[in-house]
């Protein structure tokens, strides 16, 4: 993820237990905690702690969020616990939005998704199926990111 440019001595937080990330990150020896509400994946060890306190996200100096914390209402309570961070990316299919609000609420990059081929993706997400090559992903990034406004203007 270029948006967080990880380091050796970054702490990274991550809402949403990503397994890909989670086992390159720990390859790398890189420090972590996840904020998971599926007590499934609560883990302990000491480079990754999977927990549900979301108040552990405030020792974080990077961190990688779903933006499934839009749709069930815990995006404002996560950011609260964000503020100490240098860097916070929201990122997943449902990210499709203008993100002007959060930007102006610290987070650093919205990652999203732009379905390519409808059907397919239908078909795939009702197997329980990643969308794979049925979306195209896409990063805003805060610092070139012109605003909604100016876009609206451009129409």
């Amino acid at each position: 993820m270029g948006e967080l440019d990880i380091r050796a001595d970054d702490h990274i937080g991550m809402v949403g237990y990503f397994p890909s990330l989670v086992r390159q990150l720990g390859e790398q020896n890189i420090q972590l905690t996840v904020i998971e509400k599926k007590a499934k994946f609560i883990q302990s060890d000491a480079l990754i702690n999977v927990t549900m306190d979301p108040g552990a996200l405030a020792s974080c100096n990077k961190i990688l969020s779903t933006a499934t914390t839009l749709l069930n209402n815990s995006i404002d309570e996560l950011l609260g616990y964000t503020r100490a961070a240098d860097v916070v990316v929201i990122v997943g299919p449902t990210a499709g939005f203008f993100p002007d609000p959060l930007f102006e609420r610290g987070v650093s990059a919205i990652g999203g998704s732009e379905i390519v081929d409808v059907d397919l993706a239908i078909a795939r997400l009702s197997s329980e199926q990643g969308l794979g090559d049925t979306a195209r992903k896409y990063v805003l990034n805060k610092k070139v990111y012109p605003g909604a406004s100016t876009l609206f203007a451009r129409g």
